[in-house]
C-alpha cells in the first residue's frame, strides 16, 4: 500500500534526522527537531482543541489562515497526524472570502495568526495555543455543507468566475506525486537551501516546498517581514540560498534593486505573467534566467525550465505530466494537461472541475500556446479577449502599455459596460502619485488606436491581488462599483 503524506514526512525526518530542515530568522530545526515539534503540537491540539469535537463520521475540517512560519508547517503536519483535514487559505483573503469558504465548505476550526478583530465569522470560542503563535477558533459548521472524498488529504483554494473561492480537493496520491515529481524533474537535492517567499496556501509554494523539500532532505528557509530587494539579497547571501521560490513581484524588486544573487542556482517563478523586461534585466544582472514554470492550481506543476540561457519558453513536461497542444507558433491552440497530481474535484462546486476534463482525462486549461521541441510556450488565454465593433482586443497589451506610464504601479484591463450597456474597455490602476484618469487616457491616446483607449479608468492606492499576484476580480468589481458616479 502506498504511503500517506504523513508517513512520507515521518520517513523523511528519520532519514535526514540530523540535517537542518527548516529555518525562520535565527530559529533552526533539524529534521528530528521538526518531527518532535509536530508530535508535541499534535498532542496539544488533541488534548485541548480538536478531538473532543470530532464525531468520528468525517474528519474535522481545520482551516489554516496564517502567514508562512515554522508554526504553519507544524500545524499542517500535526493536522495530518491527527487525521484532520487541513484547508489552506490565502492570508490575503478577507471578510467576503472567509464567509463564503466557511459556509460552502463547513469549516469547523480555524488555526490563525495575527489580529482576529477583522475576522468576520461567528466564533463559538477562541483560544491561543500555548507556546505557539497561533489561535484556534471554533466555528459553528454548516450542516448541509458537502463532505469531502474519502481519500482527500488537503484542500486549497483558487479564484475564478464563480464569484467566490473554489475549494480544490487533493488526494494523498496527488500531493505525494506533485512533490516527488518536482524533486525528480527539477533536480532538488539534499544540498539545496531553499528560500520560499510564496505563501504555502498557493500551489507554487505548496508543491515545490512544503513536502518536496523534506522528501529531498533539503533545508527550507522562511522569509518574514517587509519585502524589499535589500532584505531578500541579505538573506540569500547570509543563508547561502541555492533555490529561490517566489512570484513575479519578487523578481521585479530584485531587478529594480540591481543586485546580483551569486549563490542562487535556480530562481523559480510561476503564477502571474512574468514580464519580458523583468526576465531580461534579471539575466543581465545574474547571468542566468528565471525558471518560470507552467503550473495550474487544479493540476499542479506541469513544466520545468532549468533557467539556462539555452532554455526558452516554460520548459519541458515534468515526470508524471502529459501535454497536448494542437497548435503552432503561428496558430496557437488551447493547452491540455494530464498530471499525476490533479485535484479530485471542487468540494463546493460539484461537477465544475469534471466539466473541464475531456474524455481522455486531460484538463482544459484555458491557456493557449504551442509546443516546440517539447518545450511549452504560452501566448495568451481564452476568454480574456475584449471584442468591440468586431475588433478583438487583448487586455494584456493595454495593461502593459498603461504600466509604462510614469507614476503607474499596476494596471488591470477588462471588459465593462457603459450607460447604454455597450461593451467598453475599463482599466483599474494603482498609483501613489494621485494620477488623474484623464492623464492616463491622454497617455493612451498618444500611442494606442482609438478603439483601444480605455473608456473608464479607476485609480486606487492598490489593486486587490492574491498572494500569487492574480487579480481578485470580485473585490476589484466591488471597488469600481463604489467608485462609479
Amino acid at each position: 500500500m502506498a504511503l500517506t503524506v504523513w508517513q512520507h514526512f515521518v520517513e523523511a525526518c528519520g532519514l535526514h534526522s540530523d540535517r537542518p530542515a527548516v529555518s525562520s530568522g535565527d530559529q533552526v530545526l533539524t529534521y528530528l527537531d521538526l518531527l518532535n515539534a509536530v508530535n508535541d503540537l499534535a498532542e496539544t491540539l488533541s488534548g485541548n482543541f480538536v478531538i473532543d469535537d470530532a464525531d468520528g463520521a468525517q474528519p474535522v475540517k481545520i482551516a489554516i489562515y496564517a502567514e508562512n512560519s515554522i508554526d504553519y508547517i507544524l500545524t499542517y503536519y500535526a493536522a495530518l497526524k491527527l487525521g484532520l483535514l487541513p484547508f489552506l487559505i490565502d492570508r490575503a483573503f478577507g471578510k467576503n472570502e472567509l464567509e463564503s469558504i466557511s459556509a460552502s465548505c463547513g469549516i469547523e476550526l480555524f488555526a490563525m495568526s495575527g489580529d482576529q478583530k477583522a475576522f468576520a465569522l461567528s466564533v463559538k470560542s477562541a483560544a491561543s495555543v500555548p507556546n505557539y503563535s497561533l489561535s484556534i477558533l471554533k466555528i459553528e459548521p454548516v450542516q448541509t455543507a458537502p463532505q469531502p472524498c474519502s481519500d482527500t488529504v488537503t484542500c486549497r483554494f483558487t479564484s475564478g468566475t464563480t464569484g467566490s473561492p473554489k475549494c480544490l480537493e487533493f488526494s494523498q496520491k496527488a500531493v505525494v506525486n506533485a512533490a516527488q515529481n518536482w524533486v525528480k524533474g527539477s533536480g532538488l537535492c539534499s544540498e539545496d537551501n531553499i528560500l520560499c517567499v510564496a505563501t504555502f496556501a498557493n500551489g507554487l509554494a505548496f508543491n515545490t516546498s512544503l513536502l518536496a523539500t523534506f522528501l529531498a532532505g533539503a533545508h527550507l528557509h522562511l522569509f518574514s517581514g517587509p519585502l524589499s530587494s535589500g532584505r531578500i539579497v541579505s538573506v540569500l547571501q547570509k543563508r547561502g540560498i541555492t533555490r529561490l521560490v517566489g512570484f513575479p513581484f519578487l523578481y521585479k524588486l530584485l531587478t529594480e534593486g540591481k543586485k546580483s544573487i551569486s549563490t542562487v542556482r535556480h530562481a523559480v517563478s510561476a503564477g502571474a505573467q512574468l514580464g519580458e523586461d523583468i526576465k531580461n534585466n534579471f539575466f543581465r544582472q545574474n547571468g542566468f534566467s528565471i525558471s518560470d514554470y507552467f503550473g495550474i492550481a487544479e493540476v499542479g506543476p506541469c513544466t520545468w525550465n532549468s533557467g539556462m540561457p539555452e532554455s526558452p519558453g516554460l520548459g519541458k513536461a515534468l515526470p508524471g505530466v502529459e501535454l497536448a497542444v494542437d497548435g503552432s507558433s503561428a496558430h496557437p491552440a488551447e493547452i491540455l494537461v494530464k498530471t499525476a497530481s490533479m485535484a479530485t474535484r471542487y468540494l463546493n462546486y460539484p461537477g465544475l472541475l469534471e466539466s473541464k476534463i475531456n474524455a481522455e482525462g486531460f484538463y482544459q486549461t484555458g491557456d493557449i500556446g504551442y509546443l516546440s521541441d517539447n518545450v511549452l510556450f504560452v501566448t495568451g488565454r481564452l476568454g480574456r479577449g475584449i471584442e468591440i465593433s468586431g475588433r478583438k482586443i487583448d487586455p494584456v497589451e493595454i495593461e502593459n502599455f498603461v504600466r509604462s506610464m510614469p507614476g503607474v504601479q499596476d494596471a488591470h484591463a477588462y471588459a465593462g459596460k457603459d450607460m447604454n450597456e455597450e461593451t467598453v474597455i475599463e482599466v483599474s490602476v494603482s498609483s501613489t502619485n494621485s494620477i488623474d484618469p484623464s492623464d492616463i487616457r491622454h497617455f493612451c491616446r498618444q500611442a494606442l488606436p482609438s478603439f483601444k483607449v480605455p473608456s473608464l479608468i479607476f485609480v486606487f492606492n492598490e489593486l486587490p491581488r492574491s498572494s500569487s499576484g492574480k487579480i481578485r476580480q470580485d473585490e476589484l468589481m466591488r471597488m469600481t462599483a463604489s467608485a462609479k458616479p
